[in-house]
């Protein structure tokens, strides 16, 4: 959908009474939970956004805690934040008054002071921050290069670039792992595995979108993308997720992409009741769940269907996209079918090819981008979900 035909649908929802009550909640892209700790213990960093409601007022919040197992790097993070709008202007980020906020160990950072600032709806902004950590710094680990972001590291020595200075691209960035303000627009909270972190999507382009949801969905949409790569979804409902599933609070909609990992220890059945579990965790949003997609091996490359072969866990992988095909998973208000893109035939377990992926577990950067191009995860449906 156009941004043009977004507006239009906009006003006809408002005029029916069915638009969205204004709220405080995620109004950009480009919000993350860490995924690594480095050995330096400082950092430097340019984040990439794009603003998904017209901004006058923001806060932002930032992690002190990484991975699966949302674990603390040691020792509190001291950061210090500005947001950069326009390119090289700068707009200095206060928690309660003070330049810095101290992160204790594990923890989250509280949501800064309001700033106030005007960015339109569908413009570019970063945040840009300076992080010291003696455990080491928490950060957000790409599979490319950022084009409008990047960061700097050291173990000492660095000079704070929060409002002045240039911060090279790179594949590492401290980025928020919250951008909050008033919106009467959805705003998505992603959850899921590798696919969703984006692994083999190794060209990063302007929309600073990488993953299997984000790419289709934050051209539409803010986000924040809490995927982490070969976590089940079973450990993502218990004690170890209790970090990210606190940030969704300032979600309307849930999408959750979990699956493959599971099945190497549970069936489908069990996986299924693991989804039912986790939509109980965001009373009142709506709850996506998308088919699982492929996971084979091969003795060509992955060249060919025919050189593949589907792994132990495709029994299970078939009974929940029939179920969630057929409906009725307790709590699932809808589905997505990836599977419909890159599965070579319905059901079959295996990859189109060539090109769709080259592990047999990730798809190609070609076939992130013919998802989003698809139409399968369609803006629409998240508007029309209360």
């Amino acid at each position: 959908m156009t941004d043009t035909a977004a507006n239009d649908f906009n006003v006809m929802l408002q005029k029916h009474g069915l638009y969205m009550p204004t709220y405080t909640g995620v109004i950009a892209t480009g919000c993350y939970h860490p995924s690594a700790k480095s050995a330096s213990q400082q950092f430097n960093s340019r984040s990439e956004h794009y603003a998904r409601d017209n901004i006058t007022s923001l806060q932002i919040a930032f992690a002190n805690n990484f991975g699966a197992a949302e674990a603390g790097p040691g020792s509190s993070m001291t950061i210090r934040a500005s947001i950069e709008y326009p390119r090289g202007t700068f707009t200095i980020v206060n928690w309660s008054g003070a330049r810095d906020v101290v992160i204790p160990d594990g923890d989250d950072s509280p949501l800064s002071d309001p700033v106030e600032i005007v960015i339109p709806r569908g413009a570019f902004f970063s945040v840009r921050s300076f992080a010291q950590c003696a455990g080491g710094v928490v950060y957000k680990g790409f599979y490319a290069n950022r084009v409008n972001g990047g960061a700097e590291a050291a173990t000492s020595g660095l000079t704070d670039k929060t409002t002045c200075g240039t911060i090279p691209t790179g594949r590492h960035v401290v980025a928020p792992c919250l951008i909050v303000g008033k919106t009467d627009r959805p705003a998505l909270g992603l959850i899921g595995d590798s696919v969703c972190a984006g692994a083999g999507d190794n060209i990063a382009d302007v929309s600073g979108d990488i993953g299997i949801l984000a790419r289709p969905l934050g051209p539409h949409f803010a986000y924040i993308n809490q995927a982490i790569s070969s976590e089940p979804l079973g450990n993502f409902i218990g004690a170890n997720g209790a970090k990210r599933r606190a940030r969704t609070a300032w979600c309307s909609h849930i999408i959750c992409e979990y699956g493959r990992n599971d099945f190497t220890s549970v069936s489908g059945s069990v996986f299924l009741g693991y989804v039912t579990t986790c939509a109980g965790l965001f009373p009142g949003k709506p709850f996506f769940q998308t088919t699982i997609t492929p996971r084979t091996s091969s003795t060509d490359g992955w060249t060919t269907v025919g050189g593949q072969t589907v792994d132990g866990g495709h029994t299970s992988r078939l009974l929940v996209n029939h179920r969630l095909r057929a409906g009725g998973v307790p709590g699932v208000y809808d589905f997505f079918d990836l599977t419909k893109v890159v599965e070579s035939d319905r059901d079959s377990g295996l990859w189109k090819a060539p090109g769709y992926t080259v592990d047999g577990t990730h798809p190609t950067t070609p076939a992130y981008y013919e998802v989003r191009d698809s139409g399968v995860l369609d803006p629409l449906r998240i508007r029309l979900a209360r």
